[in-house]
């Protein structure tokens, strides 16, 4: 059983990029269980409950909003039913500006869809502060940063 679990997490994950990438959202929707649910950890309150109905909401925002959009996938991870995906958004407004994202999607994996997902995807700091300045936020605290 637990090949026929990788394939079928290997086969949607796959079935999913390549929605995205062609702009079908009734694609990218039939990539969801009709219960499907997520949670962004960082942010607890970015979350989806309410199934396909919410995904095609939001899909639809994004690929109305962002007319470029599309993900590159760095790597893919299959455990049984499990799986990560590291990807790279990139996309542009309709005023011009860009959109850069990565991160990594976990999605549990049940009869070929995703059944839940936990999402940390984070905007692409372009000049942000070097890893000296975050060590030291980190270990003394920075009341701006909330680090």
């Amino acid at each position: 059983m637990r090949g026929a679990a990788q394939a079928d997490a290997k086969s949607v994950v796959e079935r999913f990029v390549q929605a995205i990438n062609g702009h079908d959202l009734e694609a990218i929707v039939g990539c969801f269980a009709p219960d499907y649910h997520d949670v962004e950890p960082v942010h607890p309150t970015r979350q989806i409950s309410g199934g396909r109905t919410e995904v095609r909401k939001r899909w639809g925002m994004v690929l109305d909003g962002l007319p470029d959009f599309r993900t590159e996938v760095e790597r893919i991870a299959v455990e049984d039913d499990t799986a990560w995906i590291e990807h790279d958004w990139s996309g542009t407004r309709a005023d011009g500006t860009r959109l850069h994202l990565r991160g990594v999607n976990v999605f549990g994996i049940r009869d070929g869809q995703f059944a839940w997902g936990r999402i940390y995807m984070e905007t692409v700091e372009e000049d942000g502060i070097d890893i000296e300045e975050r060590v030291r936020r980190m270990a003394e605290g920075d009341p701006g940063t909330g680090g």
